[in-house]
């Protein structure tokens, strides 16, 4: 692969293999960027999205619970492309159980992939970006307004704004932006997994439908362009907040 075939921006996206990532992966390939996918074990989906665009993609494979592996993906990437512009934390798990059943195994999973894993993920990609960058954290509305039989997810999304607030806060003299997104409902990934919540927020939606992968993507190409916003948390749905 040639270091020349693209221009743009190099942007690392956790998570890259499932769910909101496939078309994050898109939607920043289509913009002209180059786009690291990485994944933890679905190899297999990785280099089936890196095919669609074999001039603009790598597949890095990097488990974020572990900081010395997003190091070693994040050195990857300086290998093919020389630099790192943005960071997509997209990575996120769910083990559900109402609070007093929820096992002190599974807490500590979800946490350390959808929590520990993006500061892992920020740690190892700010010091790459020498020159500024963008880093975007998805978090969930179910962080915002909790959600019954979700409480590690809803406690590790919400820790991400404030994990996002003080990254800006620390990373802003370096010019690095750092925002955090919540999707909103989507039919892909976990979101197909619980057809009762998925109608639930359907039904609570103003429009009468679900959120949009393609225009979650977009607004996070679109956000990563922007040099003077940073430390904001956006929602990007029709579900009063």
């Amino acid at each position: 692969m040639s270091s020349q075939s693209a221009t743009g921006k190099v942007v690392l996206i956790t998570g890259a293999a499932g769910g909101l990532g496939f078309s994050l992966v898109r939607e920043f390939a289509l913009a002209d960027h180059r786009v690291a996918v990485q994944y933890r074990t679905a190899e297999g989906l990785a280099r089936t999205l890196c095919a669609e665009f074999p001039d603009r993609t790598l597949s890095v494979r990097a488990d974020v619970s572990d900081f010395s592996s997003v190091q070693a993906a994040v050195a990857d990437v300086l290998a093919a492309w020389g630099r790192l512009d943005v960071l997509v934390n997209s990575a996120g798990i769910t083990r559900d159980a109402v609070l007093i059943r929820q096992q002190e195994a599974d807490w500590d999973e979800v946490m350390a992939v959808n929590l520990t894993g993006v500061f892992h993920s920020v740690r190892a990609a700010a010091a790459a970006m020498t020159g500024g960058g963008h880093i975007v954290m998805l978090s969930s509305y179910s962080g915002l307004k909790g959600k019954e039989g979700q409480a590690a997810y809803s406690a590790s999304k919400a820790g991400l704004f404030g994990l996002a607030k003080t990254a800006a806060i620390e990373l802003g003299p370096a010019g690095i932006c750092v925002n955090a997104v919540l999707p909103g409902y989507l039919p892909v990934g976990m979101g197909p997994r619980a057809e009762s919540a998925m109608k639930k927020a359907q039904q609570e939606s103003l429009l009468g439908c679900l959120s949009d992968p393609g225009e979650a993507a977009r607004f996070v190409v679109h956000l990563t362009t922007m040099r003077s916003v940073t430390g904001q948390i956006f929602c990007l749905d029709s579900r009063i907040v």
